[in-house]
């Protein structure tokens, strides 16, 4: 759409301004019905198991952010951080959400930079083909192949993001 813009819209008639308010108008929605569907009975059912779940998220998002994302990100790397982990402890929404927290004015490249990577992540990871995979490899081949394919992608991105910040 940028690309249509820049090249026909020679007299700059989209307002950047009002496209950031419709962004966060649309996010807010977004944000509301992904809590209204939450069902607090079906939490309860299996409270425990969650909460270790959960725990073991928390943490594991944490050192992500502290860790990882400074050595990660070059630039922005904790309005980047924080989306990601926004995104990986919830959904897009969540991650969108604590982005415009940190980064209300959108001042940095990080929801760019996040929009771009959405374009790659969503059609395999947020409701895609690993999403639609996943489950029903664990009901007819166990937990034990789903995770190895799940730590062997997580390889494959270390080695390729140790090659890259090889080349500088």
């Amino acid at each position: 759409m940028q690309w249509v813009e820049m090249r026909f819209d020679s007299h700059r008639l989209i307002d950047l301004g009002l496209i950031r308010r419709i962004q966060n108008t649309a996010l807010d929605f977004l944000v509301v019905a992904a809590i209204a569907t939450i069902r607090i009975q079906v939490v309860a059912m299996a409270l425990v198991p969650l909460l270790i779940l959960v725990a073991a998220g928390i943490l594991w998002n944490v050192f992500c952010v502290t860790v990882l994302a400074p050595r990660v990100f070059k630039d922005a790397w904790f309005e980047r951080a924080i989306a990601e982990m926004g995104q990986s402890m919830g959904v897009t929404a969540t991650g969108l959400l604590l982005l415009r927290v940190v980064d209300p004015d959108y001042e940095t490249p990080a929801a760019e930079a996040f929009a771009c990577k959405q374009i790659m992540h969503e059609p395999f990871m947020g409701g895609g083909l690993w999403t639609s995979i996943a489950i029903p490899l664990i009901a007819l081949r166990g937990p034990g192949l789903v995770l190895g394919i799940a730590c062997g992608a997580m390889v494959i991105w270390l080695i390729g993001l140790a090659a890259m910040r090889a080349k500088g």
